[in-house]
């Protein structure tokens, strides 16, 4: 009898214990899905906004920002068409490998004094591949047009229309732009090559253009996603006429702006990886314009001796927009 009070006890001891577990597990899993609903909505709405409740954006998605290339080639022919690529990156390669242990010093390395150094020109049609144009038309942004064209000289020419009329879709607010950016050559196996500019104290450029203002950019090296759109900027005014004008910009003017936004807390653009240079037209007036481009290049000046030219000004975090 004992013993089967004992064994009744027994058992009713362990069923208290598994309801007890099973009560504490299903709490558990409740809890769980709260969170992980959380979660989900929670990262379903910044997916789709990337931004949190304050507004500011704490992660990019895209170094395209959300204008996406299609791809349409599958595995297979990705396969096939870097297995045509490989014999040739290999040569480049090597003859890369043998550059860098070459005993000649590159020229952006160590720049002469006064010496101009040009780097990026135009000079023959097949010089024009190396240029891309883009305009808020492309994008079913606006209306204006854009190209890129060479001249019987051997400049380059960028020309077009702005146009600052605003699509009635409801996405956009502002309009009327255009851009020339340089595509740089790529290293081996698609590896970005950059520009080493750290030598150099200005960046020279000779125009001709039509008394608009344009903007000079440097694109930087930018290591993580919330640095994908900084870049350094800085204005070059233009006179119209016949005459060729000549414009020296220190590195040191220009300022930093995220997503067409200047930043209150400035620092100097890193000159030592850049990435590729950029020519903006966004003055906001109607109409054609031109600007003929000879070269832009670099130049080394002792005397100038400044290494910022702006204040920084460090507001509270999570400041929230106007």
């Amino acid at each position: 009898m004992k013993a089967a009070f004992s064994n009744f006890n027994l058992r009713k001891q362990l069923l208290e214990k598994t309801l007890y577990f099973s009560n504490q597990n299903l709490q558990r899993k409740r809890n769980l899905d709260i969170a992980a609903n959380f979660f989900h909505t929670t990262r379903s709405h910044c997916k789709k906004y990337n931004v949190n409740r304050s507004g500011g954006t704490f992660f990019e998605t895209s170094k395209r920002g959300g204008y996406e290339v299609e791809d349409d080639l599958s595995f297979w022919e990705h396969a096939k068409r870097g297995a045509r690529m490989l014999p040739n990156e290999t040569k480049k390669l090597v003859s890369e490998v043998q550059y860098y242990f070459s005993a000649d010093i590159p020229r952006e390395g160590c720049p002469q004094v006064n010496l101009l150094d040009k780097y990026f020109e135009f000079g023959s049609p097949e010089s024009l591949e190396n240029w891309s144009v883009a305009c808020d038309q492309d994008y079913d942004g606006g209306f204006s047009t854009a190209e890129v064209s060479l001249m019987p000289s051997g400049t380059g020419l960028f020309s077009g229309n702005i146009c600052t009329r605003v699509p009635k879709t409801g996405e956009i607010e502002n309009s009327g732009y255009a851009n020339l950016r340089f595509i740089p050559p790529m290293k081996s196996f698609a590896r970005e090559k950059y520009y080493f500019f750290a030598g150099y104290s200005h960046m020279v450029v000779r125009v001709r253009g039509d008394g608009r203002t344009y903007m000079i950019n440097l694109h930087p090296h930018a290591l993580v996603d919330l640095e994908w759109f900084n870049l350094f900027s800085y204005t070059l005014h233009t006179r119209g006429g016949p005459y060729w004008q000549e414009t020296r910009i220190p590195f040191s003017k220009f300022f930093l702006h995220h997503k067409g936004r200047v930043q209150d807390d400035q620092f100097p653009a890193d000159t030592t990886e850049v990435k590729n240079i950029s020519i903006t037209l966004l003055d906001q007036n109607d109409g054609p314009f031109s600007l003929e481009i000879d070269y832009l290049g670099c130049i080394r000046d002792p005397s100038h001796t400044e290494v910022f030219a702006y204040e920084s000004y460090r507001v509270p975090k999570w400041t929230p927009r106007n």
